[in-house]
């Protein structure tokens, strides 16, 4: 049976229309974002001499039951933060609250109180990690729960990194002190001198539209800016409740002890509304607020304005406004949106109509239909190009590189950036023809600095524009040529995505898109919009059929870094056969030993130099820890980056050769390249 093109788009268009006027709920059958996640955290903390004195820890006990019977009477649940103390009370006076808390449906997480500490030693940051882990630890010890997040950890130290090497997947409770781990020039002036976590309490960040959506965070020193590779999701916290009336008169929140209002109330319902107004179609969109279990009668005392408050919510939940959850629902949510974005949603007529093939034919449903037989498994062989400081040797590695998939006949994905890409044109014409006629290569695009999506790189204010400003003002970056000294474009020449596109006469495939947040989604939707059908980004674990904003993330299960292992496989410690057995049996047990993408990466430079090529113009040291300013020395590598030795370039090649080699003879790994990826999507 034939279909009116044109009428099937209509219909799902109309399908996924009326999905979102009748429900707002974040489900993998339910895809809309049109809502305000809202949810409140409350700290028990306060009473101090709870491990030595019983009746101090049951007059604590009972203040939290009595708050979670409050919430539960309005069909509401909390996210209980525990200090230290509180878990070790627990277990000493044998009357597992935690746990109870849990089994009513509530969340529990860690409240830890450390790294606020102005003047810290050396050792501070071990010790900062160390008992990190042990609270994490004790929780778990105490309710047999896995606990995914911590709150109260803010610090001069790097406690991004210290939250992660303890073993947390999301923080919460966030205040400008904070801010205090900022790389000085990212510092922001009212809050470079904080002496204390209480000194510098505010709600953080200051803005309401910074709160409103969570973000990966990759370390203490830059954690404001959005980072696709971070480990730690950070969720930014509203007011103290009980505080709000004397934030909005531009005091400080109140500690534990603080009194609870008329006004709070109002002002809730205030920022609440402000909120809405604020809510993104096409983000992941969060708002909770902070308690303390501090003070007894400030708990028990307040029934009617309780019922001012979570009664009145009832009316934003039933509209379909709001929905409340406990900030680990939210987490697992996040996730979801990560992987699947909504731009499937939000933009579905311009998906649907720009996924189609040359015949006319919807290409984004996902079917995965394959013949494999047990044991076979996926490679995919990747060189990243990018080397513009010592290009002629970049050429070189291309060319080898194809001499040797067309001598196994085994494809490859070659990534080009415009500077790479610039030159070639340039002065290696026959490369570009190569490039574009040998039937084992297919070409993808990356971008590498000054490009202002890179991390690190965002010197135009990228992350406080508006959508349609950040798509404007990074189309003609994909559009023209870069400049490698300013970090800007250069109007009158031709370059970005869109040169190689022209070049290679098809739109290549998959784009390297490492940008989270805001960036990343403008990203993704002017490569998709360009014609790319798959972003590459860096996780751990990516499957056949992930999506995000929208587009198709290139799977991969099994990552191998060639680069890594030739000092390994100079002295027989190790062998391309042993790498990728070692890697796929990882995730045998898990995931089976059937279908998995394993990624054997290179980049052209690994070959010839030690270390990236041009980090000397960009950064002030080989670990990228800093960034410089433009306008950059683009000759500064030359007297700084050393060439590898011969003998070390030749084992590279022949681990190289012989991993390919590996692969053509081995029945049960399947090469394929990113052509091949799409094709099992359609």
């Amino acid at each position: 049976m034939k279909f009116n093109n044109k009428l099937v788009v209509l219909l799902i268009i109309l399908i996924l229309t009326l999905t979102f006027l009748t429900g707002c709920s974040l489900d993998p059958e339910e895809n809309s974002n049109k809502v305000l996640n809202l949810g409140l955290m409350i700290h028990l903390e306060g009473w101090v001499d709870e491990e030595t004195n019983e009746d101090s820890f049951r007059s604590h006990a009972e203040a939290v039951r009595y708050f979670a019977d409050t919430l539960e009477k309005y069909n509401l649940t909390g996210t209980f933060e525990a200090r230290p103390e509180f878990v070790v009370a627990c277990d000493k006076w044998d009357d597992n609250v935690l746990l109870e808390l849990h089994e009513r449906g509530h969340a529990i997480g860690v409240h830890a109180d450390l790294g606020g500490i102005s003047g810290l030693d050396e050792n501070y940051y071990d010790r900062f990690v160390t008992q990190l882990t042990e609270y994490k630890k004790d929780m778990e010890d105490l309710t047999g729960i896995e606990i995914r997040h911590v709150s109260g950890i803010c610090s001069e130290l790097d406690w991004v990194s210290a939250a992660i090497e303890s073993g947390y997947e999301f923080t919460t409770g966030g205040v400008a002190y904070c801010a205090m781990s900022l790389l000085e020039e990212n510092q922001l002036e009212e809050f470079n001198e904080c002496a204390s976590a209480g000194a510098c309490h505010d709600t953080f960040p200051t803005g309401l539209e910074d709160r409103m959506q969570p973000w990966r965070v990759f370390s203490g020193e830059d954690w404001l800016t959005p980072n696709y590779n971070g480990e730690l999701v950070f969720f930014p916290s509203d007011a103290v409740l009980y505080s709000l009336t004397e934030e909005n008169e531009g005091q400080l929140p109140e500690g534990a002890l603080g009194t609870f209002y008329d006004d709070d109330v109002d002002n809730f319902f205030v920022r609440l509304d402000e909120g809405i107004e604020l809510v993104k179609d096409d983000e992941y969109n969060t708002m909770y607020f902070a308690w303390s279990i501090g003070d007894a009668a400030r708990v028990k005392n307040n029934d009617d304005l309780y019922e001012k408050l979570f009664g009145g919510l009832h009316q934003y939940m039933e509209s379909g406004q709001v929905e409340w959850k406990t900030i680990p629902e939210m987490y697992d949510d996040f996730l979801w949106w990560e992987e699947n974005g909504f731009y499937n949603i939000t933009n579905s007529e311009i998906e649907l109509t720009s996924n189609e093939n040359s015949e006319g034919e919807i290409t984004n449903e996902y079917v995965y239909d394959t013949d494999l037989e047990e044991g076979q498994n996926y490679v995919m062989f990747t060189l990243n190009v990018h080397d513009w400081v010592f290009p002629e040797k970049s050429v070189e590695v291309i060319n080898k590189t194809i001499d040797i998939h067309e001598q196994y006949e085994i494809p490859v994905d070659i990534y080009l950036n415009d500077p790479t890409l610039q030159y070639y044109l340039d002065n290696a014409p026959e490369l570009i023809e190569r490039l574009k006629t040998s039937e084992y290569v297919v070409v993808g695009y990356h971008y590498r600095p000054p490009h202002p999506a890179y991390t690190g790189f965002d010197t135009l204010g990228l992350m406080g524009m508006g959508d349609e400003e950040r798509y404007e003002t990074l189309l003609p970056y994909e559009e023209h040529k870069l400049n490698l000294e300013t970090g800007g474009y250069i109007e009158d020449e031709d370059g970005g995505y869109q040169l190689l596109k022209d070049t290679m006469g098809y739109a290549p495939v998959a784009v390297g898109n490492l940008a989270g947040g805001p960036i990343g989604s403008t990203l993704d939707q002017i490569y998709f919009e360009m014609g790319a059908q798959l972003v590459v980004v860096h996780y751990d674990f990516t499957e056949l059929g992930d999506k995000r904003n929208g587009v198709y993330v290139r799977p991969e299960q099994v990552a191998i870094k060639l680069y890594e292992a030739n000092l390994g496989y100079m002295h027989d410690d190790q062998s391309p056969e042993q790498l990728i057995v070692d890697g796929l049996a990882e995730y045998n047990e898990e995931y089976g030993n059937t279908g998995l993408f394993v990624n054997l990466k290179m980049h052209e430079n690994n070959y010839y130099t030690e270390g990236t090529s041009f980090w000397p113009v960009y950064w002030i040291d080989n670990d990228k820890s800093e960034v410089l300013s433009s306008p950059y020395d683009i000759n500064a590598s030359y007297d700084i980056i050393d060439l590898r030795p011969e003998a070390y370039t030749a084992s590279m090649w022949q681990l190289y050769e012989e991993a390919v080699s590996y692969v053509k003879d081995n029945s049960d790994l399947i090469a394929v390249d990113t052509s091949d990826i799409v094709e099992m999507l359609k």
